[in-house]
């Protein structure tokens, strides 16, 4: 008898199951991934966002502390960053000397507002 070539009806069907199986799988792993990759961004924005606005604080005059920067701030993709920002003083110390700043980063996402915070404190002692 001759040795047959190719595959069975069976063999076919069942690789092509497990195949349907595995992108089936995958497909419902996508958008749960995406969304993740979406969320890690607003994050990272908002915190460069937060940070870039510390640094200029930090660099500039202790006196322009007070200054507020601007409210919003648009991403070239479209998504707008609300950003608040609070000059913080603690109680029994010289505002001349010390005072903090606290910014907060907000953001939509799916209809739900998304919020970060840093807060840094900045001395004028003379170096």
């Amino acid at each position: 008898m001759k040795a047959r070539k190719g595959f069975s009806l069976v063999e076919t069907i069942f690789t092509v199951s497990i195949i349907g199986f595995i992108i089936i799988v995958m497909l419902n792993i996508l958008p749960g991934a995406l969304t993740g990759v979406r969320k890690t961004g607003h994050r990272i924005r908002a915190g460069a966002i937060a940070r870039s606005i510390l640094e200029e604080k930090r660099a500039g005059p202790f006196s322009g502390i007070d200054m507020a920067p601007p409210a919003q701030v648009t991403d070239p993709d479209g998504s707008v960053y609300d950003v608040g920002y609070e000059v913080l003083t603690q109680a029994g110390t010289n505002t001349a000397k010390l005072k903090g700043i606290k910014i907060t980063v907000s953001w939509k996402e799916r209809k739900l507002t998304q919020t970060l915070q840093r807060i840094t404190w900045i001395s004028n002692i003379p170096k």
